[in-house]
């Protein structure tokens, strides 16, 4: 399959947009951004296919079409079924069940697994990297997507580095440390507790 051939749906100034838009596939927004639409999605208004920023797109040119994890996944991907009958649909998850700002909420569990429910009615997968999560609720496992920095010219001071939210993992990631730390890899993890936390971290 060519990249020509396949769209992304999600944050096209986000991290994981710009990889794959970095890498040449054609990544778009969820939503038009206008007043109205943004009125819309902060209280939770129905009828958001109004808005969908991919009316704008020739959706059945595509072959995939990917679909990032967002709190109104269920209408981008009946609009998209309902225009490309054939096209393969994948449903990504980018963070853990338990800690996605999607999932983390009572309502917004019910309403993701509502959505696990109909991935035969609009034949669609749902992806996670999540071993664990794919276990529980029977979705497809595949790896997660990186960034491969160019670091010809920096010298290195760890030969591992983690810089990450707590997701439940804390122990796990400690445990990971000591083991790496043993065998004489030296490596250097950092848990934040927010994403700002983070972004303090990679901008200083």
């Amino acid at each position: 399959m060519e990249k020509r051939e396949i769209l992304i749906i999600g944050a096209p100034d986000n991290f994981v947009g710009k990889v794959f838009s970095d890498a040449g596939y054609e990544v778009i927004p969820y939503y038009r951004k206008t007043l109205i639409s943004r009125k819309h999605r902060i209280f939770n208004f129905p009828k958001m296919e109004y808005y969908l920023f991919i009316k704008n797109i020739e959706v059945e040119k595509y072959k995939l079409i990917i679909i990032f994890d967002f709190i109104y996944a269920e209408d981008i991907i009946k609009y998209v079924r309902r225009r490309n009958k054939y096209c393969k649909i994948i449903y990504w998850l980018w963070d853990t069940i338990g800690s996605a700002g999607v999932t983390n909420s009572e309502e917004g569990l019910k309403h993701f697994k509502d959505l696990i429910k109909k991935q035969k009615l609009y034949n669609f997968t749902i992806s996670s990297f999540d071993k664990n999560d794919c276990i529980k609720y029977k979705l497809k496992y595949n790896n997660q997507t990186t960034y491969r920095y160019n670091l010809a010219n920096v010298k290195l001071e760890f030969d591992t580095f983690f810089c990450g939210r707590e997701k439940g993992r804390i122990n796990y990631l400690i445990e990971l440390n000591d083991l790496l730390n043993n065998v004489m890899i030296n490596s250097k993890i950092i848990i934040c507790l927010t994403k700002k936390m983070i972004l303090k971290i990679i901008q200083t």
